[in-house]
């Protein structure tokens, strides 16, 4: 039986990274290198590894997750969105050359600072495989981050295996490696891996093969999944989303390095106690280093490098946002438009898993958000719910989408408002009706075939107690974000005496999506309060609409508009009882940020 050791070999001799006999070529030959298709390759396209024989970085293997085909139709939704979060995109670059581009999985969390696991070959050196390449710059993204800066915290040569940190604020779910589950031969699992360049994630199943031993004592495993490249440090899990393993590319067949040895691996790094070796050092044959770059853990350090600071201040003042004085000990960003519906505990709220699949698929191409712009500053965001408005395709929404941030009893008039559809693509709208005083607005958008128009007559009736659904779409990733309910007969504290509540809670994202019952049957247009959810009931919209029919906005005396105050956004330390430090993380989504790197 061949031999599968994580060792990296000489020129001509088989290498487990890519499974093909390897020849070295000079750098500087990169550029007349000829790809699998006969066509000159460019190093600067991310399609080489540092002189390696071409093979394209960005090449897919299985399904994407956003086609819901293959293994992402057999995975719970659950699941596939905690693979979503968790399955990032790692790259490394030589100035602005891609030198290698492989995947990884978030491990560990702590406020700031997320650890993602991957592969060695990641930095490992061209001309001396036994070290790594020392000025590599490392960056990360995945499905919701842009690209952020990253650093190699520690590494092992011998398992190939690579721990890399970036910051981000708000908080992430790591994937457990201390889980009970096991794996047998014939078990069926999911390779994971994501493309940087395009951020999307991959998945193929298989099932696990024969171990195959090594002189040393340990194994490695292998299983039918045919990963590509780009599939290199990604997971291996099960059906329930435990992980197993990590993945390594072959052109036979993949192997994976099994999740005991890299427990071993790790706990001899002390990433899960607080005393975390600091420092290059040698134990048992295992080469480890921590690459921290000076940075400084502690509370009242700023973590952030300078570049970084710049560019998150730059997207801060892009999303009309304040600054923070710094950003160091855990502040985080409270009442931002990208924070997602919280459950009672914490995490994030998924209300859809309520509903029919019918149902949520409707709602799903029904349900749009949009932001309002003046020039490049982004002013309001919210979410819409697609309708048909006299034989044209409009969007109901709020109308502090439109009003002016100097006199809110005034709608400017000179605001871009961009629309995302459910397949995330954008579009303009123009206003077209706007009632200041229910808070109402129509936004005409282009026909497209990706969207669902709800209805808004039907004669089901509601009372308090029923079980509802608030629905909102997160403008800067395009996601669905839901939460489930009750209708209540609290009256709401807004000026607007039609207001119902509901104990759903939502976030300001939310503003002007739809509250649904069990059966998609459109209730009302939800807004933002801290306490409870009030909406404006289906019926007063009608008539609004009605209205609009002749007037393009409902006649009031402008000394007695309604008030819809929006909480404004603002930095906070959270209190320690709100951050877990356990690999359980349980947070107060008030506190959660927004998508700043």
């Amino acid at each position: 039986m061949e031999d599968f050791s994580p060792r990296f070999p000489a020129a001509g001799e088989r290498d487990p990274r890519f499974g093909k006999v390897q020849k070295r070529k000079r750098e500087h030959d990169c550029t007349t290198a000829s790809s699998e298709s006969g066509k000159p390759t460019d190093c600067t396209t991310g399609s080489i590894r540092n002189g390696d024989l071409v093979d394209n970085l960005e090449k897919q293997f299985g399904y994407f997750s956003t086609s819901g085909q293959g293994v992402w139709g057999e995975l719970s939704k659950q699941v596939a969105s905690k693979l979503s979060e968790r399955v990032y995109a790692i790259a490394a670059f030589k100035g602005d050359k891609m030198i290698c581009s492989c995947s990884g999985i978030i491990i560990h969390w702590k406020p700031r600072l997320i650890t993602l696991l991957t592969s060695a070959s990641l930095v490992r050196s061209f001309h001396d495989e036994s070290k790594i390449s020392e000025d590599l710059t490392i960056r990360v993204w995945n499905e919701y981050y842009q690209y952020a800066d990253a650093w190699l915290e520690q590494y092992d040569l011998h398992h190939n295996i690579a721990l890399v940190n970036f910051q981000a604020p708000g908080c992430a779910s790591p994937a457990s490696l201390q889980h009970k589950e096991q794996l047998e031969s014939g078990s069926k699992v999911v390779a994971v891996g994501c493309l940087f360049n395009s951020r999307k994630l991959m998945a193929t199943s298989g099932i696990v093969m024969d171990k195959l031993s090594r002189s040393d004592g340990e194994e490695f495993i292998v299983s039918t999944c045919k990963v590509s490249k780009a599939g290199t440090g990604g997971p291996l899990v099960d059906f329930n989303g435990f992980f197993h393993g990590m993945n390594f590319y072959d052109v036979e067949q993949t192997i994976f390095l099994p999740r005991n040895i890299i427990l071993k691996c790790i706990e001899r790094f002390g990433i899960f106690r607080a005393e975390n070796k600091q420092g290059g050092h040698c134990a048992g044959g295992i080469i480890t280093r921590s690459t921290n770059n000076g940075v400084n853990g502690s509370p009242d350090s700023c973590l952030y490098p300078q570049a970084c600071v710049d560019r998150i201040h730059e997207n801060l003042r892009s999303r009309s946002y304040p600054l923070p004085t710094k950003f160091c000990g855990g502040m985080v960003l409270v009442n931002g438009f990208e924070e997602k519906f919280p459950n009672m505990d914490g995490t994030c709220g998924d209300g859809l898993n309520q509903l029919s699949k019918e149902v949520a698929s409707n709602l799903s191409r029904s349900v749009v958000s949009l932001a309002s712009f003046s020039g490049k500053r982004r002013l309001f965001a919210c979410t819409g719910i697609v309708i048909e408005y006299n034989l044209c395709t409009s969007v109901l929404t709020s109308a502090s989408l439109v009003r002016s941030s100097e006199d809110e009893n005034r709608i400017d008039d000179n605001l871009r408002i961009e629309v995302r559809l459910p397949n995330k693509q954008y579009v303009i709208g123009k206003l077209q009706h706007c009632s200041l005083h229910y808070n109402i607005a129509l936004v005409n958008i282009v026909a497209s075939p990706y969207l669902h128009a709800a209805s808004l007559n039907h004669q089901v009736q509601f009372e308090s107690g029923s079980e509802v659904v608030a629905v909102g779409r997160i403008f800067a990733v395009g996601k669905l974000t839901a939460i489930s309910g009750t209708l209540t007969d609290k009256r709401s504290k807004f000026d607007c005496t039609e207001l119902r509540t509901s104990t759903c809670k939502i976030r300001k994202g939310g503003i002007g999506g739809p509250l649904v019952d069990l059966d998609g049957h459109f209730i009302g247009m939800n807004f933002y309060d801290e306490e409870e959810t009030p909406f404006i009931p289906r019926n007063l919209i009608l008539e609004c609409l009605r209205r609009f029919e002749t007037e393009r906005s409902i006649a009031a005396d402008m000394c007695n508009l309604n008030r819809w105050p929006v909480p404004k956004p603002y930095w906070v330390y959270p209190a320690a009882s709100d951050w877990d430090m356990d690999m359980n993380v349980k947070v107060d989504m008030r506190a959660a940020t927004l998508t700043l790197l």
